[in-house]
């Protein structure tokens, strides 16, 4: 069961050992973590011991770790006491746990909090907003947060210089 859609004789478990023996390619805490130099050469020694190229290698754990990412999810949302799922656990997801510490929910997105300027009796609201992940957007979607974007800073520009004018009215006059 070990085995999906992958190359006759690919070993996923081998492949995963040799990448948590290698903090620099998945823990960004490391100084190497940012070196492309250090972490393309990384990719290459596992590739060459893996007999295929890093590149490859690469690619294939990036699909582990964002398979793993989806299943840590899923357990996550599965409702307390609920029955679970009939389906066998993932057979990789035990070896994958050192990712813990790095790995990020799939759903995660940003939200700015409303905030008051007491002091001055003047309020700059912000709205709620929601970022969808970047990788899944098309160009023009893109464009049109980007625009948004523009505005809002165009707007809370206005602001912030309208509450200045204020405040050297009240303190020069």
């Amino acid at each position: 069961m070990a085995s999906k859609k992958t190359q006759p004789g690919f070993d996923r478990e081998k492949l995963i050992h040799l990448v948590r023996d290698t903090e620099c390619l998945w823990d960004p805490s490391t100084k190497e973590y940012m070196d492309s130099d250090i972490t393309q050469s990384e990719w290459q020694r596992i590739g060459e011991e893996m007999g295929i190229s890093g590149a490859d290698c690469k690619a294939k754990f990036k699909n582990l770790k964002d398979t793993y990412r989806r299943k840590k999810k899923d357990e996550k949302d599965m409702k307390s006491g609920s029955k679970g799922s009939n389906s066998k656990k993932w057979p990789f997801y035990e070896f994958l746990a050192f990712l813990d510490p790095v790995v990020v929910p799939v759903d995660s997105c940003t939200n700015l909090e409303n905030s008051t300027s007491e002091e001055e009796g003047n309020e700059l609201e912000v709205e709620n907003v929601s970022v969808p992940p970047v990788k899944k957007m098309k160009n023009t979607a893109r464009k049109n947060i980007d625009t948004q974007f523009v505005e809002f800073l165009k707007d809370s520009s206005k602001t912030l210089q309208e509450s200045l004018s204020c405040l050297n009215i009240v303190l020069y006059d």
